[in-house]
């Protein structure tokens, strides 16, 4: 089996189905989770809700990603 180093690595990882349903899985619990709130909420504190939502979502998405300095392999 040869192992090859791979430059879009990373690129291949968040195309990947696999990556892709853990992004909706993570999108769909954190919507579910505030729902009660935005349904309630009025237009300014609407915005505020989907602003700490965003922000979450993008903290937990980068806990998903591998570190920057990761190398990838192909082994074929």
């Amino acid at each position: 089996m040869m192992t090859h180093f791979i430059a879009d690595g990373k690129w291949r990882l968040r195309t990947s189905d696999g990556f892709r349903a853990r992004e909706r899985a993570l999108h769909e619990s954190i919507a579910a989770r505030y729902a009660d709130q935005r349904s309630r909420a009025g237009f300014w504190l609407g915005c505020v809700i989907r602003a700490k939502m965003f922000f979450e979502y993008r903290r937990e998405r980068r806990r998903l990603l591998p570190s920057h300095e990761a190398l990838y392999v192909n082994r074929r």
